[in-house]
């Protein structure tokens, strides 16, 4: 359910979150969750709602941010905590669905795996 942090091999070994995908007795997946995060447009060819609910949680999340400088100065110093941690978790939740899109379309077809591949995204995790 969580992501994870590997290295990824398309990008010279440089680490990245990601979400795995395996089956019994078959092969480890790793899907990188950061670049389908900062480009949600892949996605579109698998959900095309899934780009906006990725920016839309994108955006809720400065929206916290700019809450929690101003509620410091106008409420108190303690404001920046919770929304600051709003934010933090927003932004997780953007990565995770951003990963379990792919982790589904991946899952439903032979095609989106391929396609998956094909664009650098996903790769064979050493045993």
């Amino acid at each position: 359910m969580f992501l994870s942090i590997a290295p990824n091999p398309h990008r010279g070994g440089e680490p990245t979150r990601i979400a795995k995908l395996s089956q019994r007795g078959g092969p480890t997946w790793a899907i990188d969750a950061e670049t389908l995060h900062r480009q949600p447009h892949l996605l579109a060819s698998f959900n095309r709602h899934s780009p906006v609910w990725i920016r839309l949680a994108d955006a809720l999340s400065v929206v916290f941010v700019m809450m929690a400088v101003m509620g410091s100065f106008l409420i108190g110093w303690w404001m920046f905590i919770p929304a600051m941690l709003a934010s933090l978790l927003l932004g997780g939740i953007a990565r995770w669905l951003a990963a379990t899109v792919a982790k589904k379309a991946a899952k439903r077809s032979h095609e989106a795996l391929l396609k998956l591949h094909s664009m650098q995204l996903m790769w064979l995790m050493p045993a």
